[in-house]
């Protein structure tokens, strides 16, 4: 048993040692693995091996058997795999084997070497190894490349057997273990995509170990077996969450939250813009606040001289007027048949409503125009719709006081220059002076 132990060691140091060949000529940055949950990354495959017995000890003795014959010391046979990828480096595997399809025949073939042995025949027929873990040697050595089709791996498991005996099924249970040395190939264009699925074809050379319970610690009834298989597999891939998973994390990666910190740049001067073109409005307000001071004294004047035909004049071409002359700088404009305020034109409707606030002794009459596009009938119901929608806005959002307001639609009958003009889609405000 020692003599094997030994044999399955100096094969792992050889495969360890071997496997550097290729370390020297690989890119060695590294790339992070993508971790995924547990019903990603899962294969399903198969194999067939050839397999040729190294030493046979039945009580302690070693039994001859002709060489390189199958059903004798030679043998081919199967094997299901059913694998899990952990991580980068390692994978889960389970497999169920029957390693023996020809039966061996003592009567014809064998030779006792040693007086004592019985004569009894047995070999393998039945291997199932549940715990088994393959190294990837190339993640190992050179790095995690996910665009890499090609890696060598060692492999180490341990399960049971069931053996025949005189070629008759009906022997008895062992222990096993193996240890292989593999290469496989990745096939198909999925292992490109975010899926990351696809087919594999390998190859492995094994040695493995069979000793039967009864006698696991006198070495009295064992194996040791070399095999050869080549095999396919199908990679399902990482499942549509985990995609999803995978993709949410890259996005936090550095470059995004660089992108983010811009934005965030951006934004702030956005905002600070916005401060000052609210200024900007505010100054204005004021100043058309001073002008509409003075109209309202010539009106009191105008009014308190009934008989003077200038003053009466006056007095009316500021009521005729006011529309034009006071209201449009404040006006909020409207896209061609559209009446909802748009996200552009707040800023400016927030300093009105300051304003609005700063006095609510002050009322005011929000008046909806249209453009000339349309019938008459439309778009009084439009300019109608535009004052409504302005008065909610001040009222529901910057909370002015609703009795101050009051709303009225013009259609396309007051039209300021050329009818025309864009600047007709609007709403704009005027402060009663009578």
């Amino acid at each position: 048993m020692l003599k094997k132990l030994l044999t399955i060691g100096a094969l792992a140091c050889t495969m360890f040692i071997g496997s550097t060949a290729f370390a020297q000529n690989e890119d060695q940055k590294k790339v992070e693995y993508q971790k995924a949950g547990f019903w990603s990354n899962w294969s399903i495959g198969f194999d067939v091996m050839y397999s040729h017995e190294l030493d046979n000890m039945r009580d302690g003795m070693e039994i001859s058997v002709e060489p390189w014959k199958l059903g004798h010391n030679s043998n081919i046979g199967s094997e299901i795999l059913l694998e899990k990828e952990i991580n980068a480096l390692w994978t889960y595997r389970l497999s169920v084997a029957a390693p023996g399809i020809f039966a061996h025949n003592s009567d014809k073939t064998f030779n006792l070497n040693h007086e004592g042995c019985d004569g009894v025949d047995y070999d393998r027929y039945l291997s199932v190894l549940p715990v088994g873990l393959k190294l990837n040697l190339n993640n190992w050595f050179c790095g995690y490349k996910p665009e890499r089709r090609w890696n060598m791996y060692v492999y180490g498991g341990t399960g049971f057997g069931y053996n025949r005996t005189d070629g008759e099924v009906g022997g008895e249970f062992a222990l096993l273990s193996q240890a292989s040395l593999g290469s496989q190939w990745k096939l198909g264009k999925g292992w490109n995509t975010p899926k990351h699925n696809g087919s594999i074809l390998f190859v492995e050379i094994a040695i493995d170990d069979y000793c039967d319970i009864p006698n696991i610690f006198n070495g009295n009834s064992n194996m040791l077996t070399a095999m050869g298989k080549i095999g396919y597999m199908y990679n399902f891939g990482i499942t549509a969450a985990d995609q999803e998973m995978i993709a949410q994390k890259s996005r936090l990666n550095e470059d995004y939250v660089s992108g983010l910190e811009n934005q965030i740049s951006a934004l702030e001067q956005d905002l600070a813009n916005s401060k000052q073109a609210e200024q900007r409005l505010q100054n204005r307000v004021n100043q058309l606040e001073n002008e509409n001071a003075n109209l309202r004294n010539q009106l009191t004047t105008a009014m308190a001289n009934q008989g003077n035909s200038a003053d009466t004049k006056a007095m009316e071409k500021i009521r005729a007027n006011r529309e034009n002359l006071y209201a449009m700088p404040f006006s909020i404009q409207f896209a061609i048949d559209q009446y909802r305020v748009p996200g552009g034109e707040r800023t400016k409707l927030k300093a009105i409503a300051d304003i609005m606030k700063n006095d609510t002794t002050v009322t005011y009459t929000i008046a909806g125009f249209c453009d000339a596009t349309g019938s008459e009938e439309y778009n009084q119901k439009l300019s109608e719709k535009r004052a409504e929608s302005v008065k909610k806005e001040l009222v529901n959002r910057y909370g002015v006081n609703e009795e101050q307001l009051s709303v009225v639609g013009y259609g396309k009958g007051k039209p300021f220059g050329d009818a025309k003009y864009s600047i007709n889609r609007r709403v704009s405000f005027y402060a009663n002076i009578d």
